[in-house]
């Protein structure tokens, strides 16, 4: 359940507009107020955005497991900051996805050889199958010329919550890394994917964080990110599947795929600015290379999952 709150104006002038969560967005049980996120405002890009006077708290799911923020920008303004700025902060790090490809090639081939990417961005994923997959397509809620040249199937624009959203065919494989975090309606998201996917073949192939694996999930950088909604673990993604009907098939721990891909060198430069992102450094990183040095994650840490789940 959401409730409109007040719009609030960041240094740059963009409005967003916030609303509040009331129950969990999974399973619908209502919890205790949580743990406040030690943050005062989000940074995307060049956007300064101030959280509302009274905070933002993330709060633990009783039942279900889930961690799910209680203030959350609205559809309309996530989508405007998007495509004011997506194309310059989500910028092509040049992903190999050599891990990926192992799976992907093999659930390609059990199925028709169809993949849809959900949070599609710039298109590094696609472009990385192209030699592989036949029949490409993207969902997004923003288009990127960069996506759309190795597009050879449908570009959708809009949340894969909608609940008018059509698709042109039904795909042996859905993508969506670091996507499961972005929901805000997790059972429309699963009501979408039984749509998209083709009856028992299609599987639905993701990365997103792990609770489990971190110490404090409210000073996670992965909860600090104005875009991320909910948060995952095994028990809750184990949920997620027995409420819709899906069955799941793999939970493999991993690095964020920004970090597990880095070179040695930037691997100790994003661990050099990690351990100092609480001192004097981050502020010289922050003034001279433009980097949040409090948004670097420890890139040795396994602090995110890769999973399958299949339609049934």
């Amino acid at each position: 359940m959401h409730s409109k709150l007040h719009i609030y104006q960041d240094l740059t002038g963009l409005d967003v507009s916030f609303i509040k969560v009331h129950e969990c967005p999974l399973c619908k049980t209502a919890n205790g107020v949580g743990e406040r996120l030690p943050i005062n405002a989000y940074r995307f890009g060049s956007y300064y955005i101030k959280l509302p006077d009274d905070g933002i708290n993330l709060v633990k799911c009783n039942e279900c497991g889930l961690q799910y923020k209680d203030t959350v920008p609205s559809h309309q303004s996530l989508a405007h900051l998007f495509r004011s700025s997506a194309k310059s902060v989500w910028v092509d790090k040049q992903i190999p996805f050599t891990m990926e490809l192992g799976y992907l090639t093999d659930y390609l081939a059990d199925s028709d050889g169809s993949l849809i990417d959900i949070g599609s961005s710039d298109g590094a994923l696609l472009r990385a199958i192209k030699g592989c997959c036949d029949v490409r397509s993207a969902l997004d809620v923003y288009e990127d010329p960069r996506c759309q040249e190795s597009v050879s199937g449908e570009y959708i624009l809009g949340f894969i919550e909608d609940a008018k959203i059509t698709f042109a065919r039904n795909y042996g494989v859905a993508t969506a890394f670091d996507v499961f975090e972005h929901f805000y309606s997790p059972d429309m998201a699963a009501l979408n994917f039984k749509k998209m996917l083709l009856p028992k073949v299609g599987v639905i192939f993701g990365e997103t964080g792990n609770t489990d694996s971190v110490q404090s999930v409210s000073s996670w950088w992965y909860t600090h990110l104005i875009e991320h909604h909910i948060f995952w673990n095994k028990k809750s993604l184990e949920y997620y599947c027995k409420k819709h009907g899906f069955i799941l098939e793999l939970v493999r721990n991993v690095a964020h795929k920004g970090r597990r891909y880095l070179s040695l060198p930037k691997r100790i430069t994003a661990f050099i600015l990690h351990i100092g992102r609480k001192t004097y450094l981050a502020k010289v990183a922050w003034k001279i290379l433009k980097i949040d040095s409090s948004m670097v994650g420890n890139p040795y840490v396994r602090d995110h999952f890769i999973f399958t789940i299949r339609s049934n």
